[in-house]
């Protein structure tokens, strides 16, 4: 496959990703219209965990599935379904069996698509710019956090709940659109992966996202009705507050962080900087004690203090004494004096 064409198709993956996530995002007003529908918070509860159960138990075979199949099904699979459960919404009018079921189907998309285009995001990412393009592909994912939420409590304060719900089913019907053309992947059957073993890192690590998991399904659940029951305004300025500060500590990591350092012996600038005291100042060896020929030592930087302070050097005041000939120099800079050797 060509570079530019590799380009192309993570712009598509990148686009239809953020379609998909626009959809899921908007749902993160849903626990209002569970409210608004009569439901209490230990209903909203379980029927936002019900996304996230239905998709923490498929997301391991969708996993398996996903190298047999082909990722491009199941990406397309996902933004269709996502796009069908959304707008099935509209026939919710009562907290019943119906809506915990479309939020189960919501789950399994979510599953299938966000774990299909992160795999396709990886392959078509332009080779040499991996790392700059995969954060592109998380920054556009993030960004949705913000939108989605913001757009959607407007189409609810015009038109209510139903407009919300067929807003977020256009999203992933435009991103079916635009991941239509990719590419088949074929089915990874060349090798068998070996049995995953749970060292001590890999339990670490997912205990750490578990719990990241946890806390962010919790502030995402209550937050817009708190919001709603304190008076704080729209419930958008969380998202927007949540979403600045993760897309600027993303951007502002210390691998993209300017790296200052000191120039190193034998870097170019390290020769003019020698170059221009040579030529400024004369040089330490040619001073003789009177009545010597020996010329003194200098330390390793004798150079730097002379450069730094040479009219001190030029003063009488810091020449060495005739009485005592040789002399030595010091760390720094200035003469030393030092017993003749002979009488």
């Amino acid at each position: 496959m060509s570079p530019s064409t590799r380009t192309a198709c993570f712009a598509r993956v990148t686009g239809a990703n953020f379609c998909f996530f626009l959809t899921f995002a908007s749902f993160f007003l849903l626990p209002l219209h569970v409210r608004a529908l009569g439901g209490t918070e230990r209903t909203i509860g379980l029927v936002m965990g019900t996304s996230g159960l239905a998709g923490l138990v498929s997301v391991l075979a969708v996993g398996a599935l996903l190298d047999r199949f082909g990722r491009r099904i199941f990406l397309l699979a996902g933004l269709a379904t996502m796009s069908a459960a959304a707008g099935a919404f509209l026939l919710v009018e009562r907290i019943g069996s119906g809506i915990f079921v479309l939020r189960a189907v919501q789950g399994l998309a979510f599953a299938a698509g966000f774990n299909a285009a992160s795999t396709l995001a990886a392959e078509f990412a332009p080779e040499g710019r991996r790392a700059a393009a995969l954060g592109l592909f998380g920054v556009s994912t993030l960004a949705t956090h913000a939108l989605a939420p913001t757009l959607g409590e407007q189409l609810v304060r015009l038109g209510g709940f139903p407009a919300l719900f067929v807003a977020a089913a256009v999203f992933s019907a435009v991103g079916l659109a635009v991941a239509w053309p990719l590419p088949d992947d074929a089915p990874a059957r060349t090798h068998a992966a070996g049995p995953l073993r749970a060292t001590a890192e890999l339990s670490t690590a997912i205990a750490t996202v578990a719990c990241c998991g946890v806390a962010f399904g919790a502030v995402i659940t209550y937050v817009p009705t708190f919001v709603q029951d304190a008076a704080l305004g729209p419930v958008a300025t969380f998202f927007l507050s949540y979403t600045a500060a993760a897309v600027s500590r993303s951007r502002c990591s210390p691998r993209s962080a300017p790296r200052w350092r000191s120039p190193r012996r034998g870097s170019s600038s390290a020769p003019r900087r020698a170059s221009s005291t040579r030529r400024s100042t004369p040089s330490p060896s040619t001073w003789r004690s009177p009545g010597s020929s020996v010329a003194p030592r200098r330390s390793t930087t004798a150079p730097s203090t002379w450069a730094r302070r040479p009219a001190r050097w030029r003063s009488a005041r810091w020449r060495t004494p005739s009485a005592i000939a040789p002399c030595s120099w010091s760390r720094r800079g200035r003469p030393r004096p030092r017993s003749r050797s002979s009488p």
